[in-house]
């Protein structure tokens, strides 16, 4: 199910709500969440060492690996930067070392969640958080670098958690609950230095929370709709204790990521056969638009990703996608148009993340 899909089923649960209350007809079970399939017997299957099966570049079959249904990683994945691509459909997370170089591109681990991976953050010590959306499993999972097992979990009773992000200058980390489980409201969860009890906030007209990110001054983006379905985008600047509202001057049909590029505000707009990432500054509640990065059959891209590299810097961008199945691009940043680079065989990918090799990690 899309992020999309996801927000009219949540509508349909509050419309269902109403209707209950006011004597309507009997309505199906308020918690049981989305229907999802599944995974066939043959996705369970690991991939050969060193080479994903639906990978389209670069990659070579160097020996195979057993058929597996628990988590792995190799234990030279450590030495690695690591991509992380969450696959909401499948419930696995996928990671890749060399993600950036086309000849040798390798999966080196698996990470079965139960529930819903869905959006992924990095903190400074590369440790990885996940997000998982399914009803009645709100958490944020973290990661060790090159782990399979969970380090630390945030309980997030209640709500369904699409996104998270962790703030460069505190180590605070910010949750986007998409909803409450019985398809209420959703809001912003910032847990300080990660651990504990968190302090909630609700922007201002904002139902459904999505994605998030701060800057490298500590300001906190958000992207959401309201309950309408219209986009809504908020700042709580460092320091305040309250969300406010800015107004972007790109029409943006279902909201898509948000990250810092070092310079602009990175705000993804997945309504489009090719989605779009608008760079954005910001003055207090002024917006000002820096530049648009058309992703060429990027169908439906959500929580994306952008990697400064040695030259220039790169965006992943899985794409939950309609005609092609789900995939996972890379483009140049910020000059997006034709992919260099995909990823295919996914059930529906929608979150990444790179973690790097730092001091704690080997």
């Amino acid at each position: 199910m899309k992020i999309s899909e996801l927000m009219r089923y949540v509508l349909g649960i509050s419309a269902a709500i109403v209707l209950t209350a006011c004597g309507g007809g009997s309505q199906p079970s308020l918690l049981s969440g989305p229907i999802q399939e599944s995974p066939a017997e043959s996705e369970l299957s690991m991939p050969a060492l060193g080479h994903h099966p639906n990978l389209s570049v670069g990659a070579f079959v160097n020996a195979v690996q057993p058929h597996r249904r628990q988590s792995w990683m190799l234990p030279e994945a450590k030495k690695d930067t690591l991509l992380y691509i969450s696959d909401y459909g499948s419930g696995n997370i996928y990671v890749y070392a060399h993600p950036f170089s086309p000849k040798s591109v390798t999966l080196v681990g698996t990470i079965k969640e139960s529930g819903e991976p869905a959006g992924e953050c990095v903190d400074k010590a590369g440790n990885v958080w996940v997000a998982n959306l399914a009803s009645g499993e709100g958490r944020i999972t973290e990661y060790a670098h090159g782990g399979t097992r969970p380090i630390k979990i945030l309980q997030d009773t209640g709500y369904r958690p699409l996104s998270c992000s962790v703030d460069p200058t505190t180590g605070n980390l910010a949750v986007t609950n998409f909803s409450a489980n019985s398809g209420g409201q959703g809001n912003v969860l910032i847990y300080a230095h990660a651990v504990g009890t968190p302090k909630s906030y609700e922007p201002p007209s904002m139902y459904f929370a999505y994605f998030s990110a701060y800057d490298d001054a500590g300001n906190l983006y958000v992207d959401g709709e309201n309950q309408y379905g219209y986009f809504e985008f908020a700042e709580l600047p460092n320091g305040s204790s309250t969300f406010e509202n800015i107004l972007l001057s790109p029409i943006i049909s279902i909201p898509g990521g948000v990250q810092w590029d070092g310079k602009n505000v990175a705000v993804g707009n997945q309504d489009s056969l090719n989605s779009t990432i608008y760079l954005m500054r910001f003055s207090g509640s002024k917006a000002t638009l820096k530049g648009t990065v058309i992703l060429d059959n990027g169908e439906d891209v959500a929580g994306f990703w952008i990697q400064k590299l040695a030259k220039g810097m790169d965006v992943v961008a899985p794409a939950q996608g309609n005609t092609a199945g789900s995939r996972v691009f890379f483009y140049n940043y910020p000059a997006g148009g034709s992919p260099k680079q995909t990823l295919t065989g996914f059930k529906t990918a929608i979150g990444a993340a790179v973690s790097t090799v730092r001091t704690g990690n080997m």
